[in-house]
């Protein structure tokens, strides 16, 4: 490999880290953090779960999908799993979150114990601190901004594990595809780990977004330490984490594998040594069982020009969808350099409506004519790390023609009254 290649994936790797950051931030209105470090907790190992012959948790299926003509399909027609919809997936996502889980399952004797709901209480109060009123605050501003009716497909390049945002922007998306070049982990079983070792997890999650409120960005060697593999603090974990904090039921949950043919296909692991595969995880979830089942997928792989040269099957992938609505946030202004000028031109060619800040797509390729361009917010110049990426045409597109300072932080500008949003619409 070329040292273009791991300039670049080295960079994505140090910088997709501020994606987290970021995206917390969209929903964070208050600079004041807590001073207690409550890792100190997590020391008093309580032994081991006992087991138990109730596997209802486990075995047993929830409520079915109440289907429409065609709602038991998503929008690749990939049929629902219904066989797989069971309320351990859930149970677990809750427990991951600090919210209360069902008495039958596995985890309610240890979501009792002290350890657990000190977690729980520091979490809550973690959580609480940064929601308060700024989700509703962007609702409220997408209702009034934003277009009702868009494609529900909704591509998020750059996301790492971020469901915060595209779900506060388009809440109504039911297809999600998410990539990023964090690894996957493995799915959650906190039911068959451990205790010592659950705890430990949870307080990484803890640790992680309590570091969000008190410096800019994870270093990365935080963020290989926080995040693992292995563990609920993995990519999987964090995505489950936020679904249950945003009030979905976590339905089901499954690894996937891209093929060389472009097919999504379910990951048994034998699958791992096909050559130029993705490796994905797929998380079905919804609002209740009155509710559409939604979808999200996420990669992991590197889309710069050198490695899509080797995944084709995900250039191919991403062709095959119809079309989709873009959401850009915190990109590391990536997409402003030609290394990774394939990807920029799939958004580019599949992009119905992109909502973005000025890391992602330069302003210069959205050709007059083809796109409509609507300003929001205040900008003057990216901050010092990038100001080498500064545009001036969208410095006099913001002070002509912006709407008005956004009420909510978005991007690398993190002060309130310093954001930025653009929302480019395809013309037809």
């Amino acid at each position: 490999m070329n040292s273009i290649y791991y300039q670049w994936g080295s960079r994505i790797s140090t910088l997709i880290t501020i994606v987290i950051f970021s995206f917390l931030l969209i929903v964070c209105n208050n600079k004041t953090s807590d001073s207690k470090d409550s890792t100190k907790n997590n020391n008093n190992p309580q032994g081991d779960l006992k087991k138990t012959d109730n596997n209802k948790d486990i075995n047993k299926k929830i409520a079915p999908v109440k289907k429409k003509p065609g709602s038991d399909y998503f929008a690749d027609d990939d049929p629902i799993q219904e066989d797989l919809m069971k309320p351990v997936y859930n149970n677990t996502a809750r427990f991951i979150a600090g919210l209360s889980v069902d008495e039958p399952s596995k985890l309610y004797k240890l979501s009792k114990t002290r350890n657990y709901l000190n977690y729980k209480q520091q979490i809550n109060k973690l959580w609480t601190r940064l929601q308060s009123k700024n989700i509703s605050i962007i609702r409220k501003w997408r209702e009034k901004n934003l277009p009702a009716e868009y494609n529900k497909m909704i591509f998020y390049p750059f996301s790492g594990p971020d469901m915060i945002n595209p779900i506060a922007f388009f809440e109504d998306g039911r297809d999600f595809i998410l990539y990023g070049l964090e690894r996957i982990g493995s799915i959650p079983q906190p039911h068959k780990t451990h205790q010592q070792t659950v705890m430990n997890d949870l307080w990484r999650i803890h640790r992680a977004l309590n570091t969000i409120l008190h410096i800019n960005f994870f270093k990365t060697i935080d963020m290989r330490k926080d995040v693992g593999e292995k563990t609920l603090s993995s990519v999987t974990g964090i995505m489950m984490f936020f679904l249950s904090r945003l009030s979905y039921e976590v339905v089901y949950i499954k690894k996937i594998w891209l093929d060389n043919n472009s097919k999504v296909i379910n990951n048994t692991g034998k699958d791992s040594k096909t050559k130029n595969g993705v490796k994905g995880v797929e998380i079905v979830f919804r609002k209740n069982s009155d509710s559409p089942l939604k979808r999200v997928r996420y990669y992991q792989i590197d889309i710069s020009n050198p490695s899509l040269l080797k995944h084709k099957n995900f250039v191919k992938y991403l062709n095959s969808q119809k079309t989709f609505t873009t959401i850009i946030k915190s990109a590391s202004y990536l997409l402003h350099n030609n290394v990774f000028g394939k990807i920029r031109d799939i958004i580019l060619s599949k992009s119905s409506q992109v909502l973005q800040d000025d890391t992602g797509v330069p302003i210069r390729f959205y050709t007059k004519g083809k796109w409509k361009l609507t300003y929001f917010g205040y900008y003057v110049a990216p901050i010092t790390l990038f100001r080498a990426y500064y545009q001036k045409a969208l410095r006099d597109g913001v002070k002509k023609m912006s709407k008005a300072r956004l009420p909510f932080r978005y991007g690398y500008h993190y002060r309130p009254g310093e954001s930025h949003l653009i929302f480019a619409v395809r013309n037809q």
